[in-house]
């Protein structure tokens, strides 16, 4: 999730399509969504960016990583959906 300049939070969201990775990753704003859940995963960390607070999985704020995931580097999609399995572990 991420807020900016106060304006309210995004959440980041992935679609459920697999061939072979997930074919989308983006921000959508929490309006359009109904919590049903405040878990916050145990691999995330809160991190500054230019727009404002975001939080996120660690292993995903390293530098390039969604480049190189979008680019179909193995190592970044095994990263990813590792970190998926730590995210419904962690609320399932």
């Amino acid at each position: 999730m991420r807020k900016i300049g106060g304006v309210g939070e995004d959440y980041l969201i992935s679609t459920n399509e697999e061939s072979p990775s997930p074919a989308s990753v983006g921000y959508f704003p929490s309006e359009s969504f109904e919590v049903v859940s405040d878990t916050i995963p145990s691999s995330w960390v809160e991190v500054s960016s230019g727009v404002g607070v975001k939080s996120i999985p660690e292993a995903w704020v390293k530098p390039r990583f969604f480049e190189d995931f979008y680019g179909g580097d193995e190592g970044a999609l095994y990263v990813f959906l590792k970190e998926m399995e730590k995210i419904l572990q962690d609320d399932p």
